[in-house]
């Protein structure tokens, strides 16, 4: 979990008190992967990098600091590839986070094998799951192409969702978030001041977001995904949400299928949603074997070498 509403508090009054920790050489990335092993979980987590790059920085709030590490500084080290697997080997929470997830895991993806599980808090899906939402009539609650998006948790607690962070930050507090930097180019070194307060900020505001959040009755439950479905796409881990929701498992598929047919529409391809499902459904079924086979392999007795 992620603490009491005190302890989540008083990390965010701490982080945003303290400078930015930059990490940049190796003896200092290896402290960090130290660090993250015995500090104080979740992790906030957030990635930026450029069309040209794949992940230039990464930002972490661990314990009660803001950490920012420069990737392309680290590139290609073994201190780089050991803070990704300690950051990965507990608890993580962000928002949208799951292409930060994919970022990370692109670094040494032959440490997460598919079947291996990782478990993280999505401020944007607090509930766990991509369900579709259930209106209190009991009709199946749909998305059309000019109305905002609705996460299941947030519209019980009377939350109309923004999909954006800053305007969700704005909903609950009134505080206006700049995202200018955003787009900024985040393969340039040095970093600008703007850039680096830009990236501190935002690891500030996902950990004051979620009293927030719990203070505006919305649920948070983690994600548990394995890295197969993390790598894959929105509708893998709407399909994943079918299987693990039986009770709305209808509803699941037709809001799959109604997202399949829009993104096509979109794109002005030819629309065969069935199609499209049940490739994502052979590939859901392969990580799911090797989830379990994984599990197996965990729960078997070890057999020793040695007679005795």
């Amino acid at each position: 979990g992620v603490g009491t509403l005190a302890q989540v508090l008083f990390r965010a009054s701490v982080m945003s008190r303290r400078p930015p920790r930059i990490v940049e050489r190796q003896d200092d990335a290896s402290q960090l992967a130290q660090d993250l092993t015995t500090c104080h979980r979740p992790v906030v987590l957030d990635c930026e990098w450029t069309r040209a790059i794949d992940l230039c920085l990464v930002q972490l709030g661990v314990g009660t600091e803001v950490v920012l590490l420069d990737v392309l500084a680290l590139q290609g080290t073994r201190e780089l590839e050991a803070v990704v697997v300690a950051v990965l080997g507990g608890d993580v929470v962000g928002f949208d986070i799951l292409q930060d997830l994919q970022k990370l895991i692109a670094v040494c993806p032959k440490r997460f094998p598919d079947g291996s599980m990782v478990s993280f808090l999505d401020l944007k899906y607090p509930s766990g799951s991509e369900a579709p939402v259930k209106k209190a009539t009991g009709e199946v609650w749909t998305l059309a192409p000019d109305e905002p998006h609705r996460c299941g948790c947030y519209a019980r607690s009377g939350l109309i969702f923004q999909s954006g962070l800053a305007k969700l930050f704005e909903t609950l507090t009134g505080e206006a978030l700049s995202k200018q930097q955003q787009q900024s180019d985040w393969s340039r070194r040095p970093l600008s001041r703007q850039q680096l307060t830009y990236a501190a900020a935002d690891v500030e505001v996902v950990w004051r977001m979620i009293p927030l959040v719990q203070r505006a009755g919305v649920d948070l439950c983690p994600w548990l995904l394995p890295f197969g479905l993390v790598r894959g796409s929105g509708l893998h881990r709407r399909l994943w949400s079918a299987l693990l929701n039986p009770d709305c498992r209808d509803e699941c598929f037709a809001d799959a299928v109604f997202s399949i047919e829009r993104s096509q529409q979109n794109r002005g391809r030819p629309v065969d949603a069935v199609g499209e499902i049940e490739r994502a459904m052979r590939h859901i079924r392969v990580v799911r074997d090797k989830q379990q086979q994984t599990e197996a392999r965990a729960l078997r007795p070890e057999t020793g070498r040695h007679r005795h």
